[in-house]
């Protein structure tokens, strides 16, 4: 995948489009198989939490293409298994559409799920685990350093902390964009823009290329 840039401008929806790109990777890949296996899973699980990780992999990787990166797989696999973690929630809880701050404790325990689950790949397990750490309502795995493994190369450090940073992007983004609900501030005067840019105001950049790019809005309009 590496300067193959990723391409999302599709017909297709975003779970075609999600589908092609880790058939893309290949049957050898073990984390592309773990990441069909569990997507799978998601859908029939709870099929709304599914369709968000496909759009939120598919911006993520957009996000990436416009920080520069040329190799776009830690958005991809991070993006699709962010929320891997929901499948140890119950699927009429995650159909709510509005919850009650004692449930909503029980939804924030995804973050840390999604972490051990992962496990197994350490990269992306750390981008699933703190794609809620970074914000100013933060919860979940330590973005500051906890999950990375010992002795990782400082580049490759760097690196997965911007993945980290584009999938939370672009999940807070997709959910501000889709949900109305009291957690993402779905029922006061605020826009979606303006919750993102007081929870993320260190990354004013990114959120006006997510707020300003057609690609990105027919990603989460449902086209690929």
């Amino acid at each position: 995948m590496e300067k193959n840039n990723i391409e999302t401008r599709d017909t297709k929806s975003v779970e075609e489009r999600v589908s092609g790109l880790l058939e893309q990777e290949g049957s050898r890949s073990e984390l592309a198989a773990t990441t069909k296996k569990f997507l799978g899973l998601m859908a029939e699980h709870d099929r709304k939490t599914f369709l968000h990780e496909c759009r939120v992999a598919l911006i993520a990787i957009k996000l990436a293409e416009f920080c520069g990166f040329k190799d776009q797989k830690p958005e991809l696999f991070g993006g699709a298994n962010h929320d891997v973690g929901k499948l140890t929630i119950s699927g009429e809880l995650l159909g709510k559409g509005h919850i009650t701050q004692e449930e909503y404790e029980i939804i924030k325990k995804h973050a840390d799920a999604s972490a051990k689950m992962l496990a197994k790949y350490p990269f992306t397990a750390y981008i699933s685990g703190t794609h809620h750490s970074q914000q100013k309502n933060s919860y979940g795995v330590d973005f500051k350093g906890a999950g990375l493994p010992d002795g990782v190369k400082e580049a490759t450090e760097r690196r997965m902390k911007e993945a980290a940073k584009n999938v939370a992007l672009s999940d807070f983004f997709d959910a501000a964009s889709t949900r109305k609900t009291s957690q993402m501030g779905g029922e006061n005067d605020k826009s979606p823009r303006e919750r993102m840019e007081a929870e993320y105001p260190d990354y004013l950049d990114r959120i006006d290329f997510l707020f300003g790019s057609q690609d990105v809005q027919e990603i989460v309009g449902g086209r690929g």
